[in-house]
């Protein structure tokens, strides 16, 4: 995703015409719904042809495909999703017209993600596939009934914006519409939905942190049958061959960003902002990544926005507001997590920072108050250029006393290979 964030409030190029007329006229502003024939002549005009239609609560929803990029293993169109209303229409409306999509992300993408966040060489150089297998069943745990508790407490006590179930329920119910006007049934729950937008930060927050050193992995063994992983003698044998409970998992790791202005770009005049992807994909993420405009009705409350997701992610990996505030997320390897409740984080952030923030000022706030519990970097950049990139651990209260330092491994401490504040 390259964007041109303008000049604050310039219009949107680069990225998709319809972004232009959706983020209203190109203004930063927010006002009433624009009429059918400007949508779609934004959409001819970016070259993508309208192949949905549907209307869900008097709220209108667009699906697009282009007649210049397309997807390389598939040749279809890239696609984008124009949905308008409130939370609960752009969710049914995405479900709707995006089923298939969505099906894919709640199908392959989460059965596959236990096999890409095992580290397999390893488990098989060092013991055998029945312990691969176990390690499966315990990320599969997390992404589920984990995922679902903590983001259920999250919701109940404000840390996540209530807007976020009430869209996840959305998809749901116009998946289900679609699936059951074409004699099928649709595989979309509440549960699923929860581990693609959810689930990173519940495993993110776990392996980085050390929660899965000795006994808390095999805790959680025990109590779900796994044998290898209940077994001391697993444990005596990981540390004989010099490992961690760590090393059997990959980090959903990686990523990057990049953000130019003034000189470095043709024009000496601009502002842009990228973002490249280089997070598991379970082998289908690439294939349904949508850029999807959100045009809100309620008053100027929250602001339209461009989001690179995919349908079923009512987050975003990276996305860009009427106001020219983009913003993406990375992840780092930081210990300074809270397993017992990540919060408000990565995806779920970025949606809900861009819906507010009017320039990169109001962005710091928003994620600096947020209630976060796992450790991502988010790169972002606001209309006049002005670019940061914020490094977040945990949410701490004010005035709670933090020492960075009790991250750092001890040894490295005493023989003086840390800088100090002169370096």
């Amino acid at each position: 995703m390259l964007a041109s964030l303008g000049q604050r409030t310039a219009a949107v190029a680069s990225v998709v015409a319809v972004c232009v007329i959706c983020l209203a006229c190109g203004q930063g502003t927010t006002g009433a719904l624009l009429p059918t024939e400007q949508l779609e002549a934004a959409f001819a005009g970016d070259g993508f042809a309208i192949v949905g239609r549907k209307e869900y609560g008097g709220y209108r929803g667009l699906m697009g495909e282009s007649k210049e990029a397309t997807i390389f293993r598939t040749g279809k169109g890239k696609p984008m999703l124009y949905v308008e209303g409130n939370a609960t229409s752009y969710g049914w409306l995405t479900g709707y017209l995006a089923r298939e999509s969505v099906e894919a992300m709640v199908g392959p993408f989460l059965e596959r993600l236990p096999l890409e966040l095992v580290a397999k060489d390893y488990v098989m150089k060092h013991w055998n596939e029945s312990l691969f297998v176990e390690l499966e069943k315990v990320v599969d745990h997390l992404l589920g009934s984990v995922s679902v508790k903590l983001f259920d407490d999250a919701i109940a006590a404000g840390i996540i914006p209530r807007s976020r179930l009430e869209e996840m329920e959305g998809v749901v119910a116009g998946a289900s519409v679609a699936a059951a006007e074409r004699g099928t049934t649709s595989q979309v729950s509440l549960e699923k939905l929860i581990a693609i937008n959810f689930g990173f930060d519940v495993i993110t927050a776990r392996v980085f942190s050390g929660h899965f050193l000795g006994s808390a992995l095999q805790e959680l063994a025990r109590k779900l049958g796994l044998v290898q992983l209940s077994d001391d003698r697993f444990y005596e044998r990981l540390d004989a061959v010099g490992g961690s409970t760590s090393s059997l998992f990959v980090p959903p790791a990686f990523c990057d960003a990049i953000g130019v202005r003034g000189p470095w770009t043709a024009s000496t005049g601009e502002a842009y902002f990228g973002r490249s992807y280089q997070m598991v994909t379970g082998n289908t993420l690439q294939d349904v990544i949508t850029l999807v405009v959100y045009a809100p009705d309620d008053g100027g409350a929250t602001k339209p926005l461009v989001s690179a997701t995919a349908p079923g992610m009512v987050g975003c990996l990276a996305g860009m507001n009427g106001d020219g505030v983009a913003m993406g997320v990375d992840t780092i390897r930081a210990p300074n997590a809270n397993p017992k409740q990540p919060g408000l984080n990565s995806l779920l952030l970025l949606r809900s920072t861009l819906e507010v923030a009017g320039d990169l000022d109001e962005l710091v706030s928003y994620v600096v108050d947020a209630r976060r519990g796992a450790p991502f970097l988010y790169p972002a950049c606001d209309g006049s250029g002005d670019c940061a990139v914020l490094e977040a651990g945990a949410w701490l209260p004010d005035g709670t006393p933090e020492d960075p330092l009790q991250y750092v491994e001890r040894k490295l401490q005493k023989a003086g290979l840390v800088p100090d504040a002169a370096f």
